[in-house]
C-alpha cells in the first residue's frame, strides 16, 4: 500500500449558532499513526467525519496526498472508516463481511477471494472465515472490522474510538495489535479517542483538541513531559499544578514554598509536576527542591503506589514504584520528605 498524507487547512463547522470546529489546521505525514484526542464535544469526531466525506465543512479545505477532496463525496475518497460499533453485517460470514467493499467496487471474484484470504491471514482470523458476526467475540469483531476496512487498500484509515466497547485487558492487547498492524502496512492511520492512555500507547503524534481548536500537537513524550497549557497537562494524566506567587529569576514562591526552576519564573504562571517525578526519600538529594509532607492517603496499584500528600496545606500526588527501594515505603500518617528536580517542574502558558 502506498503512503499518503493528509492536509487540513482552516476547517470550520457550526451547527446552528454552535461552533464545532474553529479554524483547524493539521498536517498528517504519510505513514503516520496520528491521534485526535479530547473529551466529548471537542470537535474530534466532527473533524474525522469531514475527512471521511460524511460531513461538509463551512470553510477551509482538505487534501489527501496531492489531491483536494473538500467537496468530493465519501465514496470517491480513498479513505475507509472503522466505527465504534464495527457495523458488521450479521447475515454474512466473516469472509463475506471482509470482501463486501471489494464486491461494491466490482472487483472480480478471483481477485476478491485472493485479497480477502490474504487479509484474513494478515489479521490472524483465517480460522473464522465461515463464522457469522453474531458468533464472534468483541475482539474478533474488531479484527474483522479492521480487515474489512484495510482490504480495500485505502490511502488513509480513520478509526472512530474502535476499542472503547472492549474490556480493559482485551483493549490493551488490541492496542498493541493495532499499532503492529499499522507498522507492518505503513498506511496512514488517524484515530479519534478520549482515552489519553490509548493515545500515548498508539500514536506517533497527537493533536489535543479543546472546544473546536487544536490546543497542542506533538509526540506522546513531548506532550506528556512538556505540555504548553494547563488544559493539556491535565488531560494527559495526573498532574500537580502550583501558581507562581512571586518570582526572582529562577527562584519562585508558590503555595507550598520556594522552588528553583531551570528558567526564569513568571508571576501568575502555573507550574506542573507529574506525580511520578515527585520523590519520597528520607535524605535530601543535591540540587533538588525539598518539601516537608504528610501522607494522607496510600493506594496500592500493583507495580506502584499512589500517595496523596499534604504539603503546607496543599494536596499533591506522588506515584512511587512498588519494588526496588530496599526499604519500606511510607504509610498513611507518616511525615516524609518530598523532592523534585528543577528540570521536572514545567512552567505552563496561561490559558
Amino acid at each position: 500500500m502506498q503512503r499518503v498524507g493528509l492536509e487540513i487547512v482552516g476547517i470550520t463547522k457550526s451547527y446552528g449558532d454552535q461552533p464545532a470546529l474553529r479554524g483547524v489546521d493539521l498536517d498528517v505525514q504519510a505513514g503516520e499513526f496520528f491521534t485526535l484526542l479530547g473529551p466529548s464535544g471537542c470537535g474530534k469526531t466532527t473533524l474525522l467525519r469531514i475527512v471521511a466525506g460524511l460531513e461538509q465543512p463551512d470553510s477551509g479545505h482538505i487534501n489527501i496526498g496531492d489531491r483536494e477532496v473538500t467537496h468530493e463525496p465519501a465514496h470517491t475518497r480513498r479513505v475507509n472508516t472503522v466505527f465504534q460499533s464495527y457495523a458488521l453485517f450479521p447475515h454474512l460470514n466473516v469472509a463475506d463481511n471482509v470482501g463486501f467493499g471489494l464486491r461494491m467496487l466490482r472487483v472480480n471474484k478471483a481477485e476478491r477471494q485472493r485479497r480477502v484470504a490474504e487479509m484474513l491471514e494478515f489479521m490472524h482470523i483465517a480460522a473464522l472465515a465461515e463464522r457469522r458476526a453474531e458468533q464472534l467475540s468483541g475482539g474478533q469483531q474488531q479484527r474483522v472490522a479492521l480487515a474489512r476496512a484495510l482490504v480495500n487498500e485505502p490511502d488513509i484509515l480513520l478509526l472512530d474510538e474502535p476499542l472503547s466497547a472492549l474490556d480493559a485487558k482485551l483493549r490493551g492487547d488490541l492496542q498493541l495489535e493495532l499499532k503492529r498492524t499499522q507498522r507492518r502496512l505503513g498506511t496512514t492511520f488517524i484515530l479519534v479517542t478520549h482515552d489519553q492512555h490509548e493515545a500515548l500507547t498508539l500514536s506517533d503524534r497527537i493533536a489535543v483538541m479543546h472546544e473546536g481548536r487544536v490546543e497542542q500537537i506533538g509526540a506522546p513524550a513531548e506532550l506528556y513531559e512538556t505540555p504548553r497549557t494547563p488544559y493539556v497537562a491535565d488531560f494527559l494524566g495526573l498532574s500537580n499544578c502550583l501558581k507562581v506567587l512571586s518570582a526572582d529569576g529562577r527562584k519562585v514562591e508558590t503555595p507550598v514554598g520556594s522552588l528553583l526552576l531551570t528558567s526564569e519564573g513568571a508571576v501568575g504562571a502555573q507550574l506542573m509536576i507529574r506525580p511520578e517525578r515527585l520523590k519520597l526519600e528520607p535524605e535530601p538529594r543535591p540540587e533538588y527542591n525539598h518539601f516537608d509532607a504528610t501522607v494522607r492517603e496510600r493506594i496500592y496499584l500493583g507495580s506502584s503506589i499512589r500517595y496523596t500528600l499534604d504539603i503546607a496545606g496543599q494536596s499533591m500526588s506522588a506515584i512511587v514504584a512498588h519494588e526496588g527501594h530496599g526499604r519500606p515505603l511510607p504509610e498513611e500518617g507518616e511525615r516524609v520528605l518530598a523532592q523534585v528536580h528543577p528540570s521536572d517542574v514545567v512552567q505552563l502558558a496561561a490559558e
